[in-house]
């Protein structure tokens, strides 16, 4: 017996769209992995790095770790972990569907995707998925084949 039902999961749903979208107004560009621009070796294996899609623009609600900067032999490194919580209804809306690898531009700053949660559902119903959480970690612009636009 559900408690939930669709008409009351679609106002569920537009009330956090109005959240994201016009209070927490967080907005961070997503690229993604370009599958065709991939050279792989003989084992399958990528070579000469990876490439990316021309971002897109989303709203999310972040939740960032503080910087770590570790010295090294050959000078300083900063590290830094950031969660980002998608709403399920606006990726669909853009036709935008997260895997790893993936890079997100906030503040900055360039994060790749490595790990991803979808099981946030609404009344416990699998029909009713309601976010995206992906974790990130820092990844340095020079090590990136993004090109940005300005």
């Amino acid at each position: 017996m559900a408690f939930v039902k669709q008409r009351d999961f679609d106002l569920f749903q537009s009330f956090n769209k109005e959240l994201v979208n016009d209070f927490i107004e967080t907005p961070v560009i997503v690229y993604k992995i370009s599958q065709g621009n991939v050279a792989e070796n003989v084992y399958g294996e990528s070579v000469g790095g990876k490439f990316y899609m021309t971002g897109l623009q989303v709203n999310a609600y972040i939740d960032r770790e503080d910087q770590v900067t570790d010295y090294e032999a050959f000078g300083s490194d900063v590290k830094q972990s950031v969660t980002f919580r998608f709403l399920r209804s606006i990726l669909v809306d853009v036709n935008v569907v997260l895997q790893i690898g993936d890079i997100i531009n906030f503040n900055d700053a360039y994060f790749e995707i490595n790990g991803i949660i979808e099981n946030e559902l609404v009344a416990g119903n699998t029909e009713f998925s309601n976010s995206i959480i992906v974790s990130t970690q820092m990844k340095r612009r020079s090590g990136l084949n993004i090109e940005e636009l300005y």
